[in-house]
Formats: structure tokens, sequence, C-alpha cells
């Protein structure tokens, strides 16, 4: 038995894999001879149900299936009455016809399917670590979404979209100089290969370079472009529209999030609680409204927030009262107060 005869009656056995379900639509790809439609539809079924495939592009091929076939029997049906071979060609011709469009069809929903990215999501306080196709390696923070195609073609640039925090450690392409880019909704940072943090959860997208080099463009303004140093943070505010001048700070303070820890220096309280809110799913309010600026240096660890509200309480001297989910904030609070 051939290996395409093979692959047919495993395919109507329904044991074929996904590996043998592509092999055998490239088969009748190369030779769609004594193949019927039969064959081609039970293909496409079984193609289309082994990877998920977005349910409009399925329909509108079985559609289209569905189209031909009318119209091809329809033609057969009007046409004139024809010798005993006449009407045996034309039945060859429309067989093969529909085979080919099911080919076709298959073949779209396979393209189809590679070229949807691969979407990563971490929950509330979970860190996860990745490897994208071309080598580079990826720290997503808490609450955070990347996407990222399923591969990139030699040579063309690299994308990804960011939605919150990540680490990046970018493999280098000297041959190609193919560029990469990770794009959030405010801005494109742009690298050749180097290692730089963005967060862009809050309403405030900062981006943070450790070594390399890395350009930022901004969306909104066509000809606006930050070159960061090595050691250098941006923040550009989407509220404001106001982008900050870079700054050097100490890598610690930007990155330690992927050791468990939030570090901040002389930072602002109301920039602080964002921060430990956006990783978890807490809110805060502040009961006096010039305690907001108010600026700490502390350090917090992320992974057990009874413990962080707890050294957060302590390192500032301030009260805190959990109601539910949220967090009551004051210089003092009675101690009576109920949760």
């Amino acid at each position: 038995m051939h290996l395409k005869e093979e692959l047919i009656r495993k395919l109507f056995l329904g044991t074929c894999n996904r590996e043998e379900l592509e092999q055998l639509l490239q088969l009748v790809k190369d030779d769609p001879s004594e193949v019927g439609p039969d064959v081609m539809t039970e293909l496409f079924e079984q193609l289309a149900s082994s990877k998920e495939v977005d349910a409009h592009v399925s329909n509108r091929i079985f559609d289209l299936i569905e189209k031909k076939k009318k119209e091809a029997d329809t033609t057969q049906a009007a046409g004139p009455k024809l010798t005993a071979r006449r009407p045996l060609f034309i039945q060859i011709s429309r067989i093969a016809a529909v085979a080919l469009l099911l080919i076709i069809g298959t073949w779209a929903v396979i393209e189809w399917n590679g070229r949807q990215p691969v979407e990563v999501q971490t929950a509330y306080n979970e860190i996860k670590e990745l490897v994208l196709p071309d080598g580079s390696k990826v720290v997503l923070n808490g609450n955070s979404t990347l996407q990222y195609p399923k591969s990139w073609k030699e040579g063309a640039d690299r994308k990804v979209n960011l939605y919150g925090e990540a680490y990046f450690e970018v493999e280098k392409k000297p041959a190609t100089q193919a560029k990469f880019q990770v794009i959030t909704q405010d801005l494109t940072v742009e690298v050749l290969g180097t290692v730089f943090n963005v967060n862009t959860r809050k309403s405030e997208t900062s981006v943070f370079l450790e070594e390399g080099k890395v350009r930022v463009n901004l969306d909104h303004e066509v000809d606006k472009v930050i070159n960061l140093e090595p050691g250098e943070i941006m923040q550009y505010s989407a509220t404001s529209k106001k982008l900050t001048t870079p700054k050097k700070i100490a890598k610690e303070l930007e990155v330690n999030w992927r050791t468990g820890n939030m570090e901040f220096h002389e930072t602002p309280l109301k920039e602080i609680l964002e921060e430990i809110a956006h990783a978890n799913k807490l809110e805060f309010v502040i009961r006096e409204e010039n305690l907001a600026e108010e600026t700490f240096t502390l350090v917090l660890p992320i992974e057990d927030m009874g413990v962080t509200m707890t050294i957060l309480s302590k390192s500032t001297g301030l009260s805190l009262q959990k109601e539910g989910e949220t967090y009551i904030i004051a210089r003092d609070l009675p101690v009576d107060k109920k949760e």
C-alpha cells in the first residue's frame, strides 16, 4: 500500500496525528489525482479541529466550498445532453476543481494558523521566564501580557507587543542586523541587541537600559526619538503627554522585581502603591492628600502581601487598615476600626 493510500485509510479511521495530516495534505497538493472531495473534506475538518482556528475563517472557507459545489451541480444540470464519455469528463473536472478548492482552503487555514501570534499572560504576583523564537530571553512580570510571532523570517525585524512589564535579553543578529522592537500602547523601543526593562502597566511608560543601545520612538510624535545610554531610564506619561529627560539610576532600582523584591529610592508614596497594585489585585486609598507625594526609600518583598504591608507600614511609619481588597492608608487610624 502506497503512503498516500495508507494515510487516507488512517484519516477515515481517525488515527492520523497532526504531522500525518499535514503530510497527507502535501502529498495531495503534489498530486491531487484520484482524491475525491470526501477525502479533502475530512482532511480539512481534521486539520481545522486539530489546532485552534478562528471560526470565522473556517466558516468562510466551508461556505466557499459549498458555493462552488452548487455552481458545479447547476452547470452540469443545465448543460446539454452529452455522450457517455462527456458527462464522465465533466464529473472528473468537477471533482478535481472542488478538491483543488479544498486544498487551497485547508492550506489557507494552516498558513493563517502560522501567522497567529503566541500570547503569554501572567497572573497577579506571577513571574514567567520565556525564550522567544530567535533565542531572546524574556522575564514577564505579574499581570502582564506578551505577544509575539511563532517564528521570524531570517533577516526580518523582530516585533513583540507588551502590556505590562518585562525584562529583555535580546539575541544579537550581527549578520543581518535585524532589529528587535517592543511595541507598547504609547511607544516603540527599538534595539539591535541589548538588555533592558519596559514597564507600561501604568499610565506612565518607562524604559530602562541595562546594556547596549536602544532607541525609543513616541507613537504620537513621528520625529520624536530618544536614544538611551546604559544605566539610563526614561519615562513618558500618556496622561500629560510629557516625556522626562533620561537620567542615570542604579540597575537594582529598576529590575529588582525579577528577584521577588521591589526597591524604591526617594519615590512618592502614590507611585509605590501603584507599583504594588499593578502587580497584585489590590487597591489603595490615601486619606491625606499631601501624603501621596511624600517620598520614601525602602525594599518590599512581593511574594507575600501580608509581609509586604507590614514592612511598608513599619518603614514609612504609616497606619494601614484592610477593608476587603482595599487598604486604607493614613498617618494614624483608629485601632478599633473593623476590617
